[in-house]
């Protein structure tokens, strides 16, 4: 069961997401909602990823509704289930792969994106199960769609780059006094502010 911190939590990354796909939703297959759903796995673990997944695809789906028109009809639950699976797949990656450096969140996020539109696409073509059609019905889909899903993928691509600045930014915003002095015990072998100041302080008086 959720308790109020958990849905807050979720409830801000789900209106993070909505907030800033809604303004680029007129640039094709550009969007930060699968960025920010992988981003809350990454962070926040597989529950709470998946639950992101979950509320930001629906409200995506009534937002979209309201400021484009059309609902997603047989695709809406493929959608939904893809982005239960970012969630969980964010917190995988954490796990397992440990990314650190924004080309590897790039590769990711191209990678999410080309599923995404192969995924979806298969949703259009699940139609057509029960006849012979299902096959060409995706293969001719997914040819139209591939400036589209080009876009995405690239869009993708450049949006993850920035994902390792967001995930130590939110980090420190945690833990400001602690945070920087690990990050510069790690990356200058320093062993605290403490014993720098320390050393500073001998070397001038030595002086």
């Amino acid at each position: 069961m959720m308790d109020i911190s958990d849905t807050a939590i979720v409830a801000t990354f789900s209106a993070l997401a909505v907030a800033t796909s809604s303004v680029l939703i007129f640039l094709p297959n550009i969007e930060t909602i699968t960025y920010t759903i992988f981003l809350s796995g990454f962070l926040l673990g597989k529950r709470l990823g998946a639950l992101t997944g979950l509320t930001t695809a629906i409200s995506w789906e009534i937002i979209a509704t309201l400021l484009m028109g059309g609902f997603s009809g047989i695709i809406f639950p493929f959608k939904v289930i893809f982005w239960i699976m970012t969630g969980i797949a964010g917190s995988v990656v954490a796990d397992l792969v440990k990314p650190k450096h924004s080309l590897e969140f790039s590769i990711i996020g191209a990678s999410l994106g080309l599923l995404y539109d192969l995924w979806v696409t298969i949703g259009v073509a699940f139609l057509f199960l029960s006849s012979n059609a299902f096959f060409p019905v995706f293969l001719s889909r997914f040819i139209l769609g591939i400036p589209f899903t080009i876009s995405h993928v690239v869009g993708n691509f450049a949006i993850f780059s920035t994902m390792p600045y967001v995930i130590r930014a939110i980090k420190i915003s945690e833990n400001p006094l602690e945070e920087p002095d690990a990050y510069l015990r790690q990356k200058y072998s320093i062993q605290s502010f403490d014993t720098l100041s320390t050393d500073s302080t001998n070397t001038h008086f030595q002086d």
